[in-house]
């Protein structure tokens, strides 16, 4: 709020500012927004990104652009009037085979255009290297490590030797 005086009057001119924030989160249910902004899958998991932009002004922006650093442009100049104090979200889902660091760019704005701001947010999706898994079996131990028959490695000899021995009788019976 700024103050003019004028001549021996004075007046009060309220001043309408435009700002935004963006939040954006990453998860792997697409029914919800997540809490987070980073985590980790395996390779070729569906993540779903949230992006939940604020109008913290105090000017209502009509028009909303969405750019992703990897997923590229997800709206251009869509109409929405975002209220100041109000918020509104978009989610997008995608296929992750590699580790992604990607940045959302949220630009509100009004037609002309005027009162333009942009509000950016970063999300990281680690993809879990498949030998991080095979590493962890082998310092669990041989005996847990998986084998023929669903059975631990250490118990093949005592099955193998049980097997040979339920034959060896039921040829011996026959004779």
């Amino acid at each position: 709020m700024q103050r003019l005086a004028v001549a021996g009057a004075c007046a009060w001119i309220w001043q309408q500012e435009a700002a935004i924030t963006l939040n954006k989160t990453v998860g792997a249910d697409p029914n919800t927004c997540a809490l987070t902004d980073e985590i980790t899958v395996a390779s070729g998991t569906e993540v779903t990104y949230c992006y939940t932009v604020e109008n913290t002004g105090t000017v209502e922006l009509n028009l909303h652009d969405l750019d992703d650093s990897e997923l590229g442009s997800i709206l251009n100049g869509f109409p929405f009037a975002l209220s100041p104090t109000a918020s509104a979200f978009m989610t997008t889902s995608t296929i992750i085979n590699v580790t992604t660091v990607n940045t959302g760019t949220w630009s509100a704005y009004n037609a002309g255009p005027v009162n333009l701001v942009t509000a950016t947010d970063v999300a990281t999706v680690t993809v879990q290297s498949p030998t991080a898994a095979t590493l962890a079996d082998l310092a669990a131990g041989v005996d847990r490590m998986p084998a023929p028959l669903g059975l631990p490695l250490a118990a093949l000899p005592a099955a193998a030797a049980a097997v040979l021995g339920a034959a060896f009788i039921w040829r011996r019976k026959r004779k």
